[in-house]
């Protein structure tokens, strides 16, 4: 799980529109046109290549933000006398051992940040709901942290959007039912502007960014189902500690109305993550749009009340401690099962790559644009894919020392003397899972490539190298 762990695709699409030297117009123009993702992510990487900071080992470390994020959350609603020790202790065990933590902690994508956003949320949602229940006086200090952490969540991802609208609906909703209808509309106001950014690039990117662009995903109904359970299952941190915890303090809900009124809280914002669920799951339905990682946007939410749930008052005193060694365990298995985790990315390819190169240091080596999709490629889809190499493609080559040549759609690849031509072909990973089967020759030809010589194909990891002899 280091921050020098091999660089995957969307990793390097992430550095291409925010590379030093995209002019603020230009970055824009990508996010706009090419992306369907909030900005804030995206706007750090591109502040800080602006600065000088290239390095993937640096620009991964941006997730460390979301450790004090989280910290301080729990913190404040410690301080307010709304989550007692237990409680805090047990948001910090799940989140730090959650499977969530150890596999996004060191990508530069938006989900690592996007995990721990989406705790910080849930920590002040439930503030403002026990303030308003208890009908206190909603400070404005506390208003401000909502809108802060609102604005950092539902600008990492889309599915945080319109979770985080979601939150703010159930919130606005029981300040109509106290009849607080100046802190509703000041709560509002701050919620609106705090999703203003996300809604308004929404709109944009909507009517801007071609028809298909996440037509890769083929996730099916029962297969969403899935990913859901699984989201639910790492978010839990698979703690039986407490789990086991919450779901006897569910129970007891159940037969014990002093309980309800304890601890409707957290119910509520359970329900409103099955809502959520629920809703796209029946979305996914119609048109595919779930992914795993786009989960994670519920999954802070789920840590944050569980542990609420299971150390609520009345929860056995060994409990801390009792999941405190759960969570020990499972981090050493995780970092066991997950020593290999380092290999992920292109890296696999490319040291093929290296190695061929190295036995026969004349070999040709030619690079094959990673596109969304293979047919139908425009001249703008090709002068993006080209934009991209130097910063997929080329990472890797200088890391290896080697040098290699773009490759277009329609080339031609021979052999020529003793050493082959290698064709490079990474994140092709949707041919294969429409095909496990497939060959050397349906791969040339799915990218519209000819060859000259004995083609031999070997696959590494997402990607494929395919070496052409005389």
């Amino acid at each position: 799980m280091t921050v020098e762990r091999g660089v995957w695709l969307d990793e390097f699409i992430t550095i291409a529109w925010t590379t030093p030297g995209t002019s603020p117009r230009e970055f824009l123009h990508l996010m706009i046109t090419r992306d369907l993702h909030p900005i804030l992510h995206y706007g750090m990487v591109y502040l800080l290549q602006a600065a000088g900071v290239t390095d993937i080992a640096l620009l991964r470390s941006i997730n460390l933000l979301g450790l004090p994020l989280v910290i301080f959350a729990v913190a404040y609603g410690f301080r307010l006398k709304l989550i007692n020790l237990s409680q805090a202790l047990i948001v910090w065990v799940l989140f730090a051992s959650s499977p969530i933590f150890f596999e996004y902690f060191a990508e530069l994508r938006s989900y690592f940040l996007l995990y721990a956003a989406s705790i910080a949320t849930s920590i002040l949602w439930y503030v403002l709901m026990r303030q308003i229940d208890a009908g206190q006086n909603v400070s404005a200090t506390t208003i401000s942290i909502w809108g802060a952490c609102l604005a950092i969540f539902v600008n990492l991802h889309y599915f945080a959007t319109i979770l985080g609208g979601m939150l703010t609906a159930v919130l606005l909703m029981r300040l109509a039912i106290r009849g607080l209808w100046s802190k509703l509309l000041v709560i509002a106001v701050v919620s609106l502007v705090a999703a203003a950014p996300a809604l308004v690039l929404g709109a944009l990117q909507e009517v801007s960014t071609p028809k298909g662009l996440m037509s890769w995903i083929k996730t099916s109904p029962i297969e969403s189902i899935k990913m859901s359970v699984r989201m639910v299952e790492g978010a839990a941190a698979r703690n039986l500690a407490a789990v086991a915890c919450a779901v006897v303090t569910c129970l007891f809900i159940l037969e014990d109305w002093r309980k309800w009124v304890e601890l409707r809280t957290p119910v509520i914002l359970l329900g409103v993550i099955a809502l959520f669920l629920g809703a796209l799951v029946l979305a996914n339905a119609v048109t595919p749009l779930i992914w795993d990682r786009y989960l994670i946007a519920g999954a802070g939410a789920v840590t944050f009340a569980v542990a609420i749930l299971a150390a609520s008052s009345g929860a056995p005193v060994w409990l801390p401690a009792a999941a405190s060694a759960i969570a020990l365990l499972l981090q050493a298995q995780t970092l066991r099962s997950n020593l290999g985790i380092d290999e992920r990315g292109w890296l696999l390819s490319a040291s093929a790559v290296a190695q061929l190169n190295s036995e026969c240091p004349t070999t040709k080596i030619f690079a094959y644009p990673a596109y969304n999709h293979t047919s139908g490629l425009n001249d703008n889809d090709i002068s993006i894919g080209l934009k991209m190499n130097p910063i997929s493609y080329g990472y890797y080559a200088k890391k290896f020392q080697f040098s290699y040549e773009d490759l277009r759609p329609g080339a031609t690849i021979a052999a020529s003397g003793p050493c082959p031509s290698v064709i490079w072909i990474e994140h092709v990973s949707p041919i294969f899972a429409a095909n496990p089967n497939v060959d050397t020759e349906q791969v040339l030809n799915e990218f519209q490539i000819s060859k000259i010589g004995v083609a031999e194909m070997k696959r590494y990891g997402l990607g494929v190298v395919i070496v052409v002899r005389e």
